[in-house]
């Protein structure tokens, strides 16, 4: 399970689940030292325009990019990639 998940989404798995481990960790550890997140609502035509923008703006950095569907990261790969 993902770090981020909240009370209510982790209580729906243990409903649905049943029993599991978990290993939570505390919000603060979370950071990372030069690791930097940004959550921006844009328009959907406008998304694609400004991850380019910033993954080219940077210098010598990784973007990680979280889409929810395969064609949503195909259109983001064929985008940074020219």
């Amino acid at each position: 399970f993902s770090a981020t998940f909240t009370d209510d989404v982790i209580q729906a798995a243990k409903d649905y689940i049943g029993d599991f481990k978990a290993f939570p960790i505390k919000k603060e550890a979370l950071k990372l030292k030069g690791v930097k997140s940004f959550k921006i609502q844009l328009s959907k035509n406008a998304k694609l325009d400004f991850i380019a923008k910033v993954h080219t703006s940077l210098e010598r950095s990784m973007t990680m990019v979280f889409v929810n569907t395969k064609d949503n990261a195909i259109s983001v790969q064929k985008k940074l990639n020219g």
